[in-house]
């Protein structure tokens, strides 16, 4: 394969990969959102929880079928479980403040959306006994609750051993990596020992280091810095299989052509230097582009508790749709100023 058939096929297949992407992180978002309403219900009402777990199940079982073929179903699966078993530990605890708040006053209603709804019409003067001040933080402790799920995006854990990570990250790196895996794998293929690392701008400095150099298929390193000890046009050639046999602090193999994200690729060498951007030319793009990634995650948090927020205190959900809508401007406009293509579908 030449060289321009090399790009060809990255580009090719990057906008499958785009979309497959997209595809796996709409059906997380939307099985996530989907497991949040249900807690939420939960929460306001007096549903048991088989109902909660049937629909759980349910949610996760959509997801699955939605999610492109690039994605470890299993893993993504198990993490949105895990995570939704750690949510619902906000249903008892709102029955449990809806109790208390009725110890002080026997007339709320048992339902805690009702009982919120009566608390809030409590008197606040300066002279209330203390027992009804405590009741009437039921609404503020209810909605609290459901900011605080608003905010927290499920997390899975790939393999044993290893920090885990967000869904959203993970159901994103699965698809990255599988076609980096593909990638490489076919131009591992075309022949020769000797490849080069590609070269960009927008690098993160976790692989800065290793850009653009010459790394060979069959031959082990000799030293830390994975050297083989041999060269080529004066330039030291390394081992591909042990710069990808690393793993960092956490257990994840997260570094060049194989990190989280990593746009890097292999091509058959070709003798002449390839040109390495500064290291500030190169991190400054790539802050830029870790600054968008955590405007989308504020404005997801905004998103789910403006809809969450609605079943409550609309008046408090349109205040975070506003929010939202304010954000996306701002997300844009950033995005245009560094030449990034805006994803909003990343944000909501």
């Amino acid at each position: 394969m030449s060289q321009k058939q090399e790009i060809k096929s990255v580009k090719s297949g990057s906008r499958t990969e785009q979309s497959e992407t997209k595809q796996a992180l709409e059906a997380v978002r939307k099985a996530e959102m989907r497991i949040k309403e249900i807690i939420v219900i939960a929460m306001l009402s007096l549903v048991g929880m088989a109902f909660v777990n049937a629909e759980i199940e349910k949610a996760i079982k959509d997801m699955i079928k939605e999610l492109p073929p690039s994605s470890d179903k299993r893993v993504l699966a198990n993490g949105l479980w895990q995570s939704a078993l750690k949510w619902e530990y906000l249903i008892p605890k709102t029955r449990t403040q809806v109790d208390e708040a009725r110890l002080a006053i026997p007339t709320l209603p048992k339902t805690p959306a009702k009982a919120v709804e009566q608390a809030e019409k409590l008197p606040t003067s300066y002279g209330m006994a203390d027992t009804l001040i405590e009741a009437r933080k039921l609404p503020s402790k209810v909605k609290g609750s459901i900011e605080l799920l608003s905010g927290q995006e499920p997390s899975a854990t790939p393999s044993y051993g290893v920090r885990p990570i967000s869904e959203w990250s993970e159901a994103e790196t699965e698809v990255r990596w599988g076609y980096q895996k593909e990638r490489m794998e076919a131009t591992l293929k075309t022949g020769g020992d000797l490849f080069r690392i590609s070269v960009h701008q927008n690098c993160s400095d976790r692989c800065f280091p290793d850009q653009g150099k010459i790394v060979s298929k069959t031959l082990s390193s000799v030293s830390p810095d994975f050297k083989t000890g041999q060269s080529i046009d004066g330039q030291p050639i390394y081992s591909l299989t042990d710069m990808l046999a690393r793993t960092d602090k956490y257990g994840y193999h997260n570094f060049i052509l194989s990190g989280f994200n990593c746009r890097h690729f292999l091509k058959p060498y070709e003798k002449g230097d390839i040109l390495k951007p500064s290291k500030e030319e190169a991190s400054e793009t790539s802050k830029a582009e870790q600054l968008m990634r955590d405007t989308e995650r504020r404005l997801r948090g905004l998103k789910a508790k403006a809809k969450l927020m609605s079943a409550i205190d609309k008046q408090k959900a349109a205040e975070y749709e506003k929010l939202w809508y304010k954000g996306i401007q701002e997300y844009e406009a950033f995005a245009n100023k560094w030449g990034i293509p805006p994803q909003e579908w990343r944000a909501v």
